[in-house]
């Protein structure tokens, strides 16, 4: 560094009023580099002890704030992160198709639980008692349907302030022939074919189960009425067969009724028929006006309640109803 500054002084030649200052810059840096290569006092060696010292204790602290720094972070767990036990996540995706051109995913979490199988294992229905057919039957699977009706295909236009607006209305009706009925209603503008699937989907979702007597006729007459229709249902014996509305005739079917009449009184419009006729075999929609279940008139405290079992009408009679085929 001194060579350096001496060979800036000669090749630099600054002004008379600034050589002063310049030559007392270069006697300082001279100082400087001769006090440098003197040997270190004790003092010096204390200072810099002190000085060692007190950056060590530095790092310790520093090391210190940063582990208590840790810890708090990972005092409470971030739930916005999976946990690799409880967050059980399984996707299912979806690809294009003719309804929709875009592809879709869905992320299940926790979908199966382990207490949840272990309840099912244990469950009070098992398939081996009699009193578990209604409810396997409830839980009856889709791809188990093996009766699907379009009763209702027609064109029905909407009064906007656009102007009218046009689409397909669809109503279905779908069973498995063996207790299990329910009907769907849908519209769509264009699609003929996506009206119907969606139609099926909610006729699906709508399935209950139908009481029977004998597992092909009602347990006794029924008599309801929707808006203007009014439908009385008659139990028939063995070989009768279906004598009633074609409507009423593709629903027992869907539903595994074999024998009945029935008879339709005002309004013969299809959905008013078909509406009726499901809410009257659909005890869970609580139907009107069904009668004591024995050939009697019902009481009035008991309208609304729905198509009375076997049971209800054996408890009320006093005894057991036996079957008359031999």
């Amino acid at each position: 560094m001194l060579r350096l500054t001496k060979h800036a002084f000669n090749n630099f030649r600054p002004l008379q009023s600034s050589l002063p200052a310049m030559r007392a810059r270069v006697l300082s840096v001279t100082s400087i580099r001769c006090n440098s290569s003197l040997p270190p006092t004790p003092t010096d060696i204390s200072s810099s002890a002190h000085e060692f010292e007190s950056d060590l204790l530095e790092e310790v602290e520093e090391d210190f704030e940063e582990e208590a720094e840790v810890q708090e972070t990972f005092r409470w767990p971030n739930l916005m992160e999976r946990d690799p036990i409880l967050d059980d996540v399984e996707i299912t995706n979806f690809g294009t198709s003719k309804q929709s051109p875009y592809s879709n995913s869905v992320t299940w979490r926790n979908k199966e639980d382990p207490k949840d199988a272990d309840r099912e294992s244990n469950s009070q229905f098992p398939e081996d008692r009699d009193d578990a057919k209604p409810y396997l039957l409830s839980t009856t699977r889709p791809s188990l349907i093996s009766h699907r009706y379009v009763l209702v295909r027609k064109r029905v236009t909407q009064q906007t302030g656009k102007g009218k607006m046009h689409s397909q209305a669809i109503l279905v009706v779908v069973g498995n022939g063996n207790g299990l009925v329910g009907y769907g209603y849908t519209t769509h503008p264009t699609d003929l074919a996506y009206a119907i699937s969606k139609a099926t989907e909610e006729a699906i979702r709508s399935m209950d189960r139908v009481d029977r007597f004998e597992n092909r006729t009602v347990w006794s007459e029924m008599e309801s009425k929707f808006s203007s229709t009014r439908i009385i249902l008659r139990p028939r014996p063995v070989g009768f067969g279906l004598r009633c509305n074609p409507y009423i005739h593709q629903i027992c079917k869907a539903a595994g009724i074999k024998d009945i009449s029935a008879k339709v009184w005002g309004s013969k419009r299809p959905t008013q028929v078909i509406h009726c006729a499901i809410r009257m075999l659909q005890g869970g929609n609580a139907p009107l006006a069904m009668g004591n279940g024995f050939g009697g008139p019902g009481k009035r405290t008991a309208a609304g309640v729905g198509m009375r079992g076997a049971a209800d009408i054996e408890r009320e009679r006093g005894r057991r109803i036996v079957p008359l085929r031999a």
